[in-house]
């Protein structure tokens, strides 16, 4: 394997990781997404504050 090809197939694998992160991610929403929402409901509510 020259170093081109391998530098092809480390981004391509790099890329199907993430691709598997983010959809354990979106299988895991449902419990993360109460998190979420509490938190970006507290920012609003700072940033809402502030103005």
């Amino acid at each position: 394997m020259d170093g081109a090809s391998k530098r092809g197939f480390d981004v391509r694998v790099r890329g199907a990781i993430q691709e598997a992160k983010r959809a354990a991610r979106d299988r895991d929403m449902d419990g993360r997404m109460v998190v979420r929402e509490r938190r970006v409901r507290r920012v609003r509510e700072r940033q809402a504050a502030e103005s």
